[in-house]
């Protein structure tokens, strides 16, 4: 899924002045850069670029978390839109930025508030104006303020001693706790705790998500 493609936008634009002095340092450092190529767009039309490499810093934590976003491999001193989108949701944007002259990004931004432990949600790099993606980052992974996240996806099969979870996002996590009896294929909502996982199940899955619950998708919580 990509949420470059939501249909609400920023509820939060930069002031006029702050865009008018990044689009005034992108022409004196050597013209527009790849945000101004490739003619007209249509207001609300978006296209998107080749993926560039995006780091998060960290993974996951709570609103309000610090998350230091690092990009490479985008257009030289070239005005950046630094967002947050989730499924369901749209997206916000957090910070009005500028590439340095090796098209290089880091900047640190706060998770909003209203995001949600149970809903998808990655950085996004647009070009100035909204209408093209930059960048995607990987998920970033909301909890509550102990560390609790809701996974929905299939159970993988890796087998009793180490089973997985192919969330509907495509990251795949190890499963810890009471996974017992759950059937690779089917479809489950997890809540669970999510840390870094020290091992790898033979997948080398970098997440882990402690069971507090598990029932099958559709059922009637009690």
């Amino acid at each position: 899924m990509s949420i470059g493609a939501a249909t609400r936008q920023s509820r939060r634009f930069p002031p006029a002045k702050a865009i008018a002095t990044l689009v005034l340092a992108s022409l004196l450092w050597g013209g527009p850069g790849e945000a101004q190529q490739g003619g007209v767009q249509e207001p609300g039309e978006r296209t998107h670029q080749p993926m560039r490499p995006t780091e998060l810093a960290p993974r996951f934590g709570p609103p309000g978390t610090a998350v230091t976003v690092t990009a490479g491999l985008l257009p030289a001193i070239t005005p950046v839109q630094l967002a947050i989108g989730a499924t369901r949701s749209g997206f916000e944007g957090l910070a009005l930025t500028l590439t340095d002259p090796n098209g290089a990004l880091v900047e640190t931004v706060t998770v909003p508030q209203w995001a949600r432990r149970d809903q998808i949600h990655r950085f996004i790099l647009f070009n100035l104006y909204f209408t093209a993606v930059y960048a995607e980052s990987r998920i970033f992974h909301v909890t509550d303020a102990d560390g609790k996240v809701v996974r929905e996806g299939e159970v993988g099969s890796s087998g009793p001693a180490c089973p997985t979870l192919v969330g509907d996002d495509g990251e795949r996590y190890r499963l810890t706790g009471a996974a017992a009896g759950r059937e690779p294929g089917e479809r489950v909502v997890v809540e669970a705790t999510l840390s870094e996982s020290g091992e790898g199940c033979g997948e080398d899955l970098s997440l882990s998500l402690e069971i507090i619950s598990i029932r099958r998708s559709g059922e009637t919580r009690h």
